[in-house]
């Protein structure tokens, strides 16, 4: 009767985790044993909610009331039954008890996820629970803030974070809508922008994202970010990056203007690429 209880702990506490939203965001951040015992801590409070719903269905006799109504009984069902024995009735209620947890934990994830609201609960496991990584990710959303991203490729992308999928525990990857994208030089580690994507949107697309003739909308060009090729990503502001063209006491280095803001001068329009320097 002991496992059987162990077992029925586990189970109710895993249905709860596995079913509310804001535990699911804070157990798949945590080691396997934490994750353990935060199962069995929640399932051993629904056992003993269990119980007491079990002992008080027993104290008003419900059970029998309800077989009452299709015309029947517990003796009809089970035979002739003797008294138990406290050692019996225990065991009979500790049964009932590890049963009705299942069902708790259903009606306290769905309660939880009905009420609790979900953008605060993401916030929380940001501000709480999440690595560096995903805590700076976060930021550049919420900010609505552009950064630059490196790939072990040596492609180089900047855009806006879009989406960060944190439901299945460590982020393995992450969505942005680009602005730019190129390349890092091999030797120099500069980079080299070939594509200007916000040209694109403001020509191409209306104020909804949509194409305004024919063609892809807005959703389209996202792109899927895995972290494992990632090597590099920082903020991308672009008033700062465009500072650094401006000559230095006459003898700082020059670059041209970022065609992201000057749409005119774009690389695409050109066909060559835009040497930058990011030292």
């Amino acid at each position: 009767m002991g496992a059987f209880a162990v077992a029925f702990i586990l189970i109710s506490g895993y249905l709860y985790v596995s079913n509310s939203k804001y535990q699911k965001y804070i157990t798949r951040r945590e080691d396997g044993h934490r994750y353990y015992f935060r199962c069995g801590s929640f399932g051993i409070l629904f056992c003993v909610v269990g119980i007491f719903f079990a002992v008080v269905c027993d104290y008003y006799n419900w059970p029998s009331a309800a077989l009452a109504l299709i015309d029947t009984s517990i003796e009809k069902l089970s035979g002739p039954t003797s008294k138990l024995t406290v050692q019996e009735y225990l065991n009979a209620k500790l049964l009932a008890g590890s049963a009705f947890a299942l069902p708790i934990a259903f009606a306290i994830a769905w309660i939880e996820n009905y009420f609790r609201d979900d953008d605060k609960s993401r916030k929380y496991i940001n501000d709480v629970k999440s690595p560096a990584l995903e805590k700076f990710l976060f930021e550049c959303g919420e900010t609505v803030s552009s950064v630059l991203i490196t790939l072990a490729s040596r492609k180089v992308y900047v855009g806006l974070v879009h989406e960060i999928p944190i439901e299945a525990g460590e982020v393995e990857h992450f969505t942005i809508l680009p602005m730019l994208s190129g390349y890092r030089d091999k030797d120099r580690l500069t980079v080299k922008f070939t594509t200007n994507y916000f040209v694109h949107y403001e020509n191409q697309l209306d104020d909804a994202g949509d194409p305004r003739d024919e063609g892809v909308c807005l959703d389209d060009f996202i792109e899927v970010i895995p972290v494992s090729e990632m090597v590099h990503i920082g903020r991308f502001d672009i008033d700062t990056y465009k500072n650094f063209g401006k000559p230095l006491d006459g003898n700082g280095i020059h670059m041209s203007s970022i065609p992201w803001v000057e749409p005119p001068s774009s690389p695409i329009d050109s066909g060559k690429p835009t040497d930058v320097h990011l030292s």
